[in-house]
């Protein structure tokens, strides 16, 4: 099953700076008030595997079902 990736969306072209690896939209975690999350229709997770340490980011995904990572601002 491939991974996907969902970018928590607060509206008005604005993000939060979390960002979801998920098998499954089931999987994500509750949204910060007033956000949702929307999938990134253009991940490729074979092309962001090859950067350096994000495997492990994908490997969490697999093993917990989901991985958030918080995007420093």
């Amino acid at each position: 099953m491939k991974i996907r990736k969902f970018v928590e969306d607060l509206g008005y072209g604005r993000v939060s700076n979390r960002v979801a690896y998920a098998l499954d939209e089931s999987n994500l975690p509750e949204p910060v008030a007033g956000a949702k999350w929307r999938e990134d229709k253009d991940f490729n997770e074979s092309e962001s595997a090859e950067n350096h340490g994000f495997h492990r980011v994908l490997e969490a995904a697999r093993r917990n079902g989901v991985a958030v990572v918080e995007k420093k601002l």
